[in-house]
């Protein structure tokens, strides 16, 4: 049996009280209220040589992540993940364009943390942009937890701790930083066997205010990933992340995606109609289990309902005891 394609919804949630400050942020955040994304710098290019390595090891809409050797200019070879940006269509200008890689550049530059995968840099290679990380043999979490089916309950509640404490980082920046694609794929099990949210492609900055950071236009997502206010022409929030964070403990915790069985259109009907993911379709998770309690009040069709990312961290970690 092949792994399960694990991918999660994206999520919005209320206005946050102020949280207290989180010891592993980074305090000389880049991101600031008001400030537009042309205000920003890119950092210098990396210098040395990106080398390929292969085939791709991963493809989504924005770009393809390979395996690859960052060598620097002293001859020191460090094999890395590429992930190269595709380019743009008829409908994005080069500006636009720009704009973007430039998003997602300062959001991951600015994101440090034990639970964010780090950002070592970025090269243009032939007009193309290759952003550069850490190559993680471990894989994603979909990918580690299908070559370890001896993992216990607690492990995988750790792993999934640790993509709790990733994404309210992000939430608690100032101003706030929504992911907007948080699924097994995007959260890698890196050589420590610490789990790292990664792929900022779509990234959003949530604030009061326009920061130039943002993007118009629909948010990307998976038919089955996306709360219902993301069906239609809502943007991502905090909450629509947390939606998807419910997704991400079920699979991994059960094994299958949500609404597996179900065709995507079936999915979004589902989905508009307020049904949650079956308890008998996913009998690894047992429906007796706790964390179901959890995943009903992440999946509430009202966004106002569903928990701030503090409290499910809080509720994750108790179940591992």
């Amino acid at each position: 049996m092949q792994p399960a394609n694990l991918m999660l919804p994206p999520t919005s949630i209320p206005r946050k009280e102020k949280q207290s400050p989180d010891p592993d942020a980074d305090t000389d955040s880049l991101v600031q209220p008001g400030r537009r994304v042309l205000d920003y710098q890119l950092p210098p290019e990396l210098p040395g040589t990106l080398e390929l390595a292969g085939t791709s090891v991963g493809e989504g809409s924005f770009a393809t992540v390979f395996k690859g050797v960052l060598l620097s200019p002293e001859g020191e070879k460090r094999t890395v993940a590429i992930k190269r940006v595709k380019l743009p269509g008829a409908g994005i200008s080069h500006d636009q364009f720009r704009t973007r890689i430039k998003r997602e550049t300062v959001i991951w530059t600015t994101a440090a943390h034990p639970n964010i995968l780090p950002f070592i840099g970025y090269q243009f290679v032939d007009n193309t942009p290759m952003l550069v990380s850490p190559w993680c043999e471990n894989g994603n979490l979909s990918t580690y937890i299908y070559k370890n089916p001896a993992l216990t309950r607690n492990e995988k509640i750790d792993l999934l701790c640790h993509a709790a404490r990733g994404l309210l980082h992000l939430h608690n920046l100032d101003p706030q930083v929504v992911h907007g694609d948080i699924k097994p794929e995007n959260v890698i099990v890196q050589d420590n066997l610490v789990a790292a949210l990664c792929d900022f492609g779509i990234s959003k900055i949530h604030v009061e205010q326009h920061t130039g950071l943002t993007t118009s236009g629909k948010t990307g997502g998976t038919s089955g990933y996306q709360a219902k206010e993301l069906l239609g022409e809502d943007p991502a929030t905090p909450a629509t992340d947390v939606y998807a964070f419910g997704g991400l403990i079920l699979a991994a915790m059960s094994g299958k995606q949500p609404f597996w069985n179900k065709k995507p259109s079936s999915t979004i009907i589902a989905v508009f109609q307020d049904k949650t993911p079956a308890r008998p379709d996913h009998p690894q998770l047992p429906a007796n289990d706790p964390l179901w309690n959890l995943l009903l009040t992440c999946w509430s069709g009202e966004p106002l309902r569903r928990p701030h990312m503090s409290k499910v961290l809080e509720t994750v970690s108790f179940h591992s005891r």
